[in-house]
This record gives C-alpha cells, sequence and structure tokens, in this order.
C-alpha cells in the first residue's frame, strides 16, 4: 500500500478524532460519504488533489498544517497564549490546576 496514501488516511482519522468527530459527523460537514471516508482513513480510497482542499477547509487548517504536526500545535499554543494574556494571573493559576486534574483524570481512563 502506497505510504502516502496511508499517511494521508491516518492524518485525517487523527485530526477527526481530535475534532471529538465521528465518521458520519464528519461526513455530514465535508458534503463526502461515511463510507468514503472510512476507505480513506484505511488508506483503501485514493483521494483527488481537490479532496484534501475540502478537508482542510472543514478542519480549518492550512496544508503546511496538515504535514507537519507541529505547525498545529503551535498553532494552538499560539492560542492558548492569546486567551491566558487576558487573563489574571489567579485565573491563569486556576486554568493551570484545573488542566493538571482534566489531564491526570483522562490518563488515569485511558485504554
Amino acid at each position: 500500500m502506497n505510504e502516502l496514501i496511508l499517511f494521508v488516511g491516518h492524518k485525517i482519522r487523527d485530526l477527526r478524532k481530535a475534532k471529538g468527530w465521528t465518521q458520519e459527523n464528519f461526513a455530514e460537514k465535508s458534503v463526502f460519504q461515511s463510507s468514503y471516508i472510512a476507505g480513506v482513513e484505511r488508506g483503501e480510497r485514493n483521494i483527488t488533489l481537490d479532496t484534501p482542499d475540502r478537508l482542510l477547509e472543514v478542519f480549518e487548517i492550512t496544508p503546511s498544517m496538515f504535514f507537519f504536526t507541529e505547525n498545529i500545535q503551535l498553532a494552538k499554543l499560539k492560542e492558548h497564549t492569546e486567551f491566558l494574556s487576558t487573563r489574571s494571573i489567579s485565573e491563569i493559576e486556576l486554568i493551570n490546576q484545573i488542566s493538571k486534574v482534566v489531564l491526570k483524570f483522562n490518563e488515569k481512563n485511558k485504554g
């Protein structure tokens, strides 16, 4: 199987899951059939060049964000930093404490 096709499929699946969307939810937003989405995610369907353009629009990311995960992380960090920049020190400390509790809970409940 072609490595690029697998990469694209897995990346689409990871982005979809990061949004908390099922294949059906994603299909509704992207105007593709859920069976098509499933095939793409498994690397069984080859996509045309205009397909990623539509998918990137649905995910609200750029092509470089799609191919370079670090760019997504940097964009999310920038978004979070901008949000925190308007908060007081006590609010930031509270947000950090809440984040730690949520992440610890999430780790405990994985698997």
